[in-house]
C-alpha cells in the first residue's frame, strides 16, 4: 500500500512558509489507531489541502476510502485471514502504517514547517478526528452490509448417503471436522439411506459438535439417553479438546431451541 500511495502523492519537500496548522506524523498515527485507514488518510488529505495541494489531498481521502472498503470486504468475505491476528494488533498496524506513510510523504515538508515555526494540531484533535471516522466507518458497514453476499460454511460430504458435515473454517480444519464424524459413525450415528448434517465449531476450550433435531427429540428419553452414551463416550479424551453435543431446533421465525448434553 506504501508503494502504490507514494507513487500517486506528491512527497512535499519544499521549504514553504507556514501553511497554517499542520498534522505531524504522530498526530495522523494517533488518528489511524483510533478510526482506522479513513482517519488517517483524512488528516494527511487535510495537510495536503493546506499547502494548496487540493488534488493530492482528494487522492489521499480515496486511497483511505478505497483501504476501509477493501479492509470491510476482508473482514466479512475471508475472515480466516484476519483471525490469525489478536484484534488488538490490527489499529497498532495501522497506525504505524501511517506514521510511516506521513514521514515518507511529507516528513520533510513537516519538518521545514517546524523549524519555520509553523503550529500543529494536537494529538488530541487528531484522536478526535479520529473518533468521528471510527463513527463513520462503522455507519459504511451497515450500508455496504445487505449487499454482502451470505456466508456459506464450509462442508465435507461423508459415507455413501452424501452426510454433510458443516464446520467452521476459520476454527476448525477439514480433517478436524472429517475426525468427529467418523466418531459419529462408529456410534451408528448416521445411516445409510437417510443423509444427516451435523456442524462443528472449536473455541478455546472444545469443540461443538451441533445436531438438528425436532421438538419430539428433546423429550424422547431414548434419544437422548443414546446421545448421553456418545458424550460419555466423547469424555473419555478421543480428542485433545472435549467435545460437547449440542441438539438444536430452529422454529420457523423464532428464536433457536438448544438442550445441551451432559
Amino acid at each position: 500500500m506504501q508503494e502504490e500511495l507514494t507513487e500517486q502523492l506528491p512527497v512535499m519537500e519544499e521549504a514553504l512558509p507556514p501553511a497554517g496548522k499542520l498534522y505531524n506524523a504522530r498526530a495522523i498515527a494517533v488518528c489511524a489507531l483510533v478510526g482506522g485507514p479513513l482517519g488517517g488518510a483524512y488528516l494527511l488529505a487535510k495537510n495536503y489541502i493546506s499547502i494548496g495541494e487540493e488534488e493530492a489531498g482528494r487522492k489521499a481521502l480515496w486511497w483511505g476510502i478505497a483501504a476501509t472498503v477493501s479492509f470491510m470486504l476482508i473482514m466479512f468475505l475471508l475472515p480466516q485471514y484476519t483471525n490469525v491476528l489478536p484484534k488488538y494488533l490490527i489499529p497498532v498496524l495501522e497506525a504505524g502504517l501511517f506514521y510511516g506513510l506521513t514521514q515518507r510523504l511529507q516528513g520533510a515538508f513537516l519538518q521545514e514547517h517546524s523549524r519555520l515555526q509553523g503550529a500543529f494540531r494536537s494529538r488530541w484533535r487528531a484522536a478526535g478526528v479520529g473518533l468521528i471516522s471510527a463513527v463513520s466507518t462503522i455507519v459504511l458497514a451497515v450500508a455496504l452490509w445487505p449487499f454482502l453476499p451470505e456466508e456459506q460454511p464450509a462442508m465435507v460430504k461423508f459415507g455413501q448417503a452424501g452426510h454433510e458435515i458443516y464446520y467452521d473454517e476459520a476454527t476448525v480444519t477439514a480433517e478436524q471436522a472429517k475426525k468427529v464424524a467418523y466418531f459419529l459413525a462408529d456410534h451408528d450415528f448416521f445411516g445409510q439411506y437417510v443423509r444427516k448434517q451435523v456442524r462443528v465449531e472449536q473455541s478455546k476450550w472444545a469443540y461443538k459438535v451441533l445436531i438438528p433435531a425436532t421438538p419430539d427429540d428433546f423429550n424422547s428419553s431414548s434419544i437422548i439417553g443414546y446421545y448421553r452414551l456418545v458424550q460419555q463416550d466423547l469424555d473419555a479424551g478421543h480428542f485433545e479438546k472435549p467435545v460437547k453435543l449440542v441438539l438444536f431446533y430452529q422454529p420457523e421465525g423464532q428464536e433457536r431451541q438448544i438442550k445441551n448434553i451432559e
